[in-house]
């Protein structure tokens, strides 16, 4: 947390604006994976209490006053941090591939109802609030999203940073940045021949007569995303 309050400290002067930019940061950080805790951080953390701490700021080790603030204000004592898995974190693959169909809806949807490019901003939101989902049964990932070095950043912020518009690359993002790997899971066995007049989940494996064997990643109205050992196609489906 201090490493967020840093660089938003270093991010303006101006104490109105900087009192904005602290109380959204705090209510953005008491919604990430792990931060039920810090719950009554944003309930203590109001406009005028903040602006407050911001007229009295010290001159040197701003963030770390701040923190001790917060803490105090609502009665909370720091512990040590739990040490942060290294190396590779070894996940579900299904887990992947409800991932990346949640942003490929999302894209879906994005690219059928507007002219414009798919906004990062939302995608990478979308991302972030999967992840949560996603850390709060795996303590590992909640961790490494909290602890993590995202250029000062908040994890949402740092993806949007990066404008990413494409499903597969963001996933492919979040798997280097966060150094997941995936473990079999939905997608191993059988692939049954395709048809177009059949209905298909994510992690289906099917054969097609042209591409080989695939897995579906994606799946949208009278259309599935399938991975193939080619490359990623779109396939028509009569439902």
């Amino acid at each position: 947390m201090t490493d967020e309050l840093r660089s938003t400290l270093l991010s303006t002067t101006d104490p109105e604006r900087l009192t904005e930019r602290l109380v959204a940061l705090i209510r953005e950080l008491t919604q990430l994976p792990g931060g039920k805790a810090l719950g009554d951080l944003a309930k203590v953390a109001t406009a005028r209490r903040v602006r407050t701490w911001v007229r009295d700021l010290p001159s040197t080790h701003r963030a770390a006053w701040i923190v001790e603030q917060l803490g105090r204000a609502a009665k909370l004592e720091w512990a040590e941090p739990a040490p942060v898995p290294s190396g590779p974190l070894a996940l579900p693959r299904h887990e992947r591939d409800k991932l990346h169909e949640r942003l490929h809806t999302l894209w879906c949807n994005m690219i059928s109802s507007s002219t414009d490019d798919p906004n990062p901003e939302e995608l990478a939101e979308t991302a972030e609030a999967a992840l949560a989902r996603l850390g709060n049964r795996y303590p590992a990932l909640a961790s490494r999203l909290l602890a993590g070095r995202f250029e000062g950043l908040t994890f949402s912020s740092w993806l949007e940073k990066q404008a990413l518009a494409d499903p597969e690359q963001i996933v492919a993002c979040v798997e280097r940045t966060l150094q997941l790997e995936w473990t079999a899971s939905r997608g191993v066995g059988r692939a049954r021949p395709f048809r177009e007049s059949d209905e298909y989940s994510v992690g289906d494996r099917i054969a097609h007569p042209r591409y080989g064997k695939g897995t579906v990643i994606g799946t949208a109205r009278a259309r599935i995303t399938v991975e193939f050992a080619v490359g990623v196609r779109f396939l028509v489906v009569d439902v």
